[in-house]
């Protein structure tokens, strides 16, 4: 009997496989649009069927004894993941050598191998393990604490998806600065008692700082400041005590803090009494004046 008909059935289509020459049929297929990964086993299961004209079939699918590998159909997506580092920022400025190291990692199809994921510091070794991952959607939140030296690093990560396409690797530098800045306060001095009302509170800090004066628990406003980190700024003082709060600060959020106390007294000694005695005096003879005076 002649054959009538051979079909292949995959992903819910069909098609008809057209003869050749004698006893062969052959037909180009177009494969599924999506990984096979999430299917049984990682593959798509496909079916065959060889009718004759008598109307008798022979199928033939996964189980099949001879040609059942045949019917599992591997299909690789060409999409790698997609890596997004969310700790540190780029130029992130830290003020701990514990440095926490997050990203999410995730791929839309063939989804996203776990085990393929590593985080490196600078040219240190390749981080696999110790890695915590977080299942999201279509992905991971991955999240990893390094212990780094003050300085400039750079973090990379790399992953790469169920199908084997590997991710755009991502990097983010940053900076870890755990000693606060210098800070030398050059005017006033530690105490200061003075009759100007205005003075101008000097001194210099590293270059990188931001650098805040409160006066009385009060703001002063912006601070000017060099380039080498010289800073000034004209402040007006309330009479009696007034306490001065200069902080430095830099881009780690490690701070300096230095303390002055200036006393503004504006008003002159009040005199209460004079007494010369005796009073005349012969020439050349002594006398002795008593002065009384006061000074709030």
């Amino acid at each position: 009997m002649a054959i009538k008909t051979v079909d292949l059935y995959v992903n819910g289509q069909s098609y008809n496989i057209p003869l050749v020459s004698t006893g062969t049929y052959r037909k180009q297929i177009t494969a599924p649009n999506k990984s096979s990964w999430n299917e049984t086993d990682h593959k798509y299961a496909m079916q065959l069927k060889v009718e004759d004209v008598a109307g008798n079939v022979t199928t033939i699918d996964k189980n099949h004894e001879t040609f059942g590998e045949k019917m599992m159909l591997r299909v690789l997506e060409d999409t790698p993941p997609v890596i997004t580092i969310t700790s540190p920022a780029q130029s992130a400025y830290l003020g701990s050598n514990a440095v926490k190291v997050e990203a999410n990692i995730t791929d839309t199809e063939s989804g996203v191998d776990p085990d393929s994921i590593t985080i490196q510091i600078d040219s240190g070794a390749v981080i696999s393990s110790g890695i915590t991952k977080t299942p999201i959607t279509n992905g991971y939140k991955c999240s990893y604490t390094a212990t780094v030296q003050d300085g400039q690093h750079t973090v990379r990560i790399n992953a790469s998806d169920n199908d084997g396409n590997e991710a755009v690797e991502k990097t983010a530098s940053f900076t870890v600065d755990t000693v606060a800045p210098e800070l030398n306060v050059t005017y006033p001095p530690e105490t200061l008692i003075t009759n100007k009302q205005t003075i101008t509170v000097t001194g210099k800090t590293d270059t990188d700082c931001s650098v805040n004066i409160k006066l009385n628990n009060q703001d002063q406003g912006p601070i000017s400041m060099s380039g080498t980190g010289e800073f000034s700024k004209s402040i007006t003082l309330k009479k009696g005590s007034n306490v001065i709060v200069i902080t430095s600060t830099d881009r780690a959020g490690k701070s300096s803090t230095v303390q002055r106390e200036v006393q503004y007294d504006p008003d002159a000694p009040v005199v209460v009494s004079i007494e010369l005695s005796p009073n005349p005096v012969g020439a050349g003879e002594t006398f002795t004046i008593t002065v009384e005076a006061t000074d709030d």
